[in-house]
């Protein structure tokens, strides 16, 4: 729900819902049917799930802070002293290894010019031939992708896209539930070392469908200028929700403060303010079971009524930057970044990786006198909130049916997988997972701190080649500069996470949440927006419910409740 998840600039789209035409859907039938993992499609429910045995792997060899809640990441304070090697040899045995993956960055440089290209295949004894979707057109470029019939050994994939859907209930990707289900998987130590949660959320049909792409509970962390709440004389957290209304509202009349312009709030949109208001609220997940088991969409409960009342009080007092609405969107939020990082606004919630590592740390470096601390959200009255927890996955990576036909090439696939999966203070990390090529990318530094060269082009040659899909268990890294900052960003994510609730349909796809999903949104955003800036009235969320449950919010509710019945 936070930007730095690049995931969610994803769109569904009508026409890539229909993007798979009969021949690539033909062509994945009869891969279905041949042997080495690809013999049943992906919705052929099994009576149980056997997830992947889980077997932590050696921790790095650096200081950090451990959490013992569940679900937080260790903040390391320190770069490791050594690095170790999880993978004894090269996973590949010389040939080809074709995939499609995201690009979020420039091109990299061909393989002749490419130094870090280069040690990428010598490590992996491969020759990396990767094919790119970038995050907005990934839908199109998976749908012709999967349309060609002829599939990339390894692909990156976002379920809820409908042409994924189309293609996994085709039969297009292996079932690895017997190569990686219960032990079988402690043949790759670092894939054993992923999260049963991360595992469990992204199976399909009670099936192993691929590798995730693990996130951790909480995903998004609220932070605020705390040399602007002293500008008001406000001083330590909240106590409730009305308190914190007050000190944003007072931090709205400043208007200016050390010569700059400044807003409490820069966005209304779905994944920043009116966030932080459900869980103060305590309005849950999207989707809740009540006690006599029947499925509730949060915009159906009074909880998320409050949460409107409560945002259009602070719109009234004036709390929003003028461009709220637009700010709120998905195509604007880094103009809404950009205000923050500028230092005109008090309240931010995002990524508490970035935030930590990089956007506290810009906004006090660039603004005078600016000093950002962590929000612990009070409830309402001052009681608990409720987080949605996160999926614990973003997308997994699919191994193709005809690749798997051969136990000897799946086996090797996998291997490539275990090595991009190696976690933080292995040789394998310091590689692939963001530092890069030593001498190229960087250099070590005092306490064995990685110190970028500051060369564009090699970063780019990095960024470009690194992202395969499946990536180390979510851990986060702060330096010299951010490294005061840890114990309280644990004591938050602690606080977050003990407050976190699962949706009971996480990992399940309503196909009419896929076709009408954009609609959906559109109503959602449309109510939202008026009814906070008072161009409707807060009684309208009657007519909001209603036109949700029109326009397929009944349908969806029916479509969970036939696959939860079925997951039983």
């Amino acid at each position: 729900m936070s930007t730095p998840n690049p995931f969610r600039d994803i769109q569904v789209t009508r026409r890539t819902a229909l993007g798979v035409g009969l021949g690539g859907i033909a062509a994945f039938a009869l891969a279905a049917c041949a042997p080495g993992g690809g013999g049943t499609t992906a919705q052929a429910t099994r009576a149980e799930l056997t997830l992947p045995a889980f077997r932590a792997q050696r921790a790095a060899d650096a200081t950090a802070i451990v959490s013992k809640v569940p679900g937080v990441q260790p903040v390391y304070t320190t770069y490791p002293a050594s690095y170790w090697a999880s993978v004894a040899s090269a996973p590949g045995r010389g040939g080809e290894l074709k995939t499609f993956q995201m690009l979020y960055f420039s091109p990299p440089a061909p393989l002749s010019s490419n130094p870090f290209w280069r040690e990428l295949n010598k490590r992996i004894n491969a020759d990396f031939k990767p094919s790119y979707a970038s995050g907005d057109n990934y839908d199109a470029k998976v749908a012709t992708t999967l349309a060609g019939g002829v599939l990339p050994d390894i692909m990156y994939l976002r379920d809820e896209v409908p042409a994924v859907q189309q293609a996994l209930q085709a039969g297009a990707f292996a079932d690895l539930s017997d190569v990686l289900g219960g032990d079988a998987v402690l043949k790759y130590p670092n894939l054993a070392n992923l999260d049963t949660h991360a595992w469990r959320n992204s199976a399909k049909g009670n099936r192993i469908m691929g590798v995730p792409r693990t996130s951790p509970r909480v995903t998004a962390c609220p932070v605020i200028r705390t040399d602007l709440m002293d500008a008001v004389g406000a001083t330590g957290q909240p106590k409730d929700a009305a308190a914190f209304a007050d000190v944003l509202a007072e931090i709205a009349q400043l208007g200016e403060h050390a010569g700059r312009r400044v807003w409490a709030v820069g966005g209304l949109g779905t994944g920043q303010i009116q966030l932080l208001a459900r869980w103060m609220f305590g309005a849950g997940a999207d989707w809740t079971l009540t006690k006599s088991n029947k499925l509730v969409n949060t915009i159906e409960t009074d909880e998320f009524e409050a949460t409107m009342e409560y945002l259009a009080d602070l719109w009234k007092r004036k709390v929003f930057h003028p461009d709220a609405i637009a700010l709120g969107s998905d195509s604007q939020r880094s103009k809404e970044k950009q205000l923050w990082l500028e230092g005109s606004i008090a309240f931010e919630l995002d990524d508490p990786a970035w935030l930590s590592s990089q956007g506290m740390l810009q906004v006090e470096q660039g603004t005078p006198g600016a000093r950002v601390g962590y929000l612990m959200p009070p409830g309402h009255k001052g009681g608990d909130i409720v987080v949605q927890a996160g999926p614990g996955y973003g997308g997994f990576n699919g191994i193709s049916a005809s690749a798997a036909k051969d136990p000897k090439r799946l086996a090797e696939l996998l291997r490539y997988l275990n090595w991009w999966a190696a976690p933080f203070g292995t040789e394998e990390n310091l590689f692939i997972g963001g530092s890069g090529l030593e001498g190229y990318n960087y250099t070590f530094g005092p306490d064995k701190q990685v110190v970028s060269t500051g060369d564009a082009t090699a970063l780019a040659n990095l960024q470009g080649l690194k992202w395969l899909g499946v990536t180390a268990p979510p851990y986060i890294m702060l330096n010299n500069e951010n490294a005061g900052r840890a114990e309280e960003l644990v004591a938050q994510m602690e606080y977050l996470t003990n407050a976190a609730v699962d949706s009971p349909v996480v990992g399940l796809t309503s196909t009419t949440q896929t076709s009408r999903g954009a609609q959906l949104t559109q109503i959602n955003d449309d109510y939202r927006n008026k009814i906070v800036s008072g161009k409707l009235s807060v009684s309208a969320i009657k007519d909001w419910r209603a036109d949700w449950k029109r326009a397929g919010g009944d349908q969806i509710r029916s479509d969970y409740r036939k696959l939860l019945d079925e997951r039983k």
